[in-house]
């Protein structure tokens, strides 16, 4: 299978490149085993996104088991039913409907588990490449 990202340099930092789009994009470091490890996530995450995502679920249940618990809503007219797999883990503060800051809670609960789970993928992905080398 051919790689989707390929690494370059352009002076002293590194970036990818995305063979299917053409897009280029600044890895952010000058160091090449930084950037090995970076392309590495990026590839890893193409080639397999579910087996990606069962691993960072698992991670999180490890870290905190109150995370991963289902967070159930009741569906209303308004809101009809959503499998639980669509639903956030996390408790959000509801503002009320229509206010301008009626999305605060649910962006900052979106944006902390997918930094959290970009680190279990870089995580793994360190692993991985330990594993191989020994």
């Amino acid at each position: 299978m051919k790689t989707r990202y390929i690494l370059y340099r352009r002076g002293d930092m590194y970036y990818a490149e995305d063979t299917e789009t053409g897009k280029q994009a600044t890895l952010r470091t000058k160091n090449k085993a930084e950037a090995l490890v970076l392309l590495n996530a990026r590839n890893e995450a193409y080639r397999q996104p579910v087996l990606n995502l069962h691993i960072a679920r698992t991670c999180l249940a490890a870290a905190d088991p109150a995370i991963t618990a289902a967070h159930h809503r009741t569906a209303g007219p308004h809101r009809p039913h959503r499998p639980a797999h669509l639903e956030l883990a996390l408790p959000l503060r509801q503002a009320p409907r229509g206010s301008p800051r009626s999305h605060v809670g649910r962006v900052g609960a979106l944006a902390r588990l997918l930094l959290f789970l970009v680190f279990v993928l870089l995580l793994v992905v360190v692993l991985r490449g330990l594993l191989l080398h020994h």
